[in-house]
């Protein structure tokens, strides 16, 4: 599905199209319409970039006690490989 964007709407939010990208994709993140992953995607960023693009607006990451036992699940199979 595609969604085009007049550039006269994003130019009215005084954003670049990069800008803009990000801020929907923090804002999709926060409300937990994309997972990090999918927010560092949609916003062309490593997750790395995407996570400091977060704290700079102060949304806290939608990470469970579930996503770190899958974590350290994953971390143990890969020492294990070794």
């Amino acid at each position: 599905m595609q969604v085009v964007i007049p550039d006269n709407v994003i130019q009215a939010a005084n954003l670049s199209e990069r800008n803009f990208r990000i801020e929907l994709a923090c804002w999709m993140y926060q409300k937990e319409f994309f997972s990090l992953e999918q927010g560092a995607s949609f916003s062309s960023l490593s997750q790395l970039e995407f996570m400091k693009e977060l704290g700079e607006r102060k949304i806290e990451w939608n990470y469970t006690v579930e996503d770190l036992h899958e974590d350290i699940k994953n971390l143990e199979s890969l020492r294990n490989n070794k």
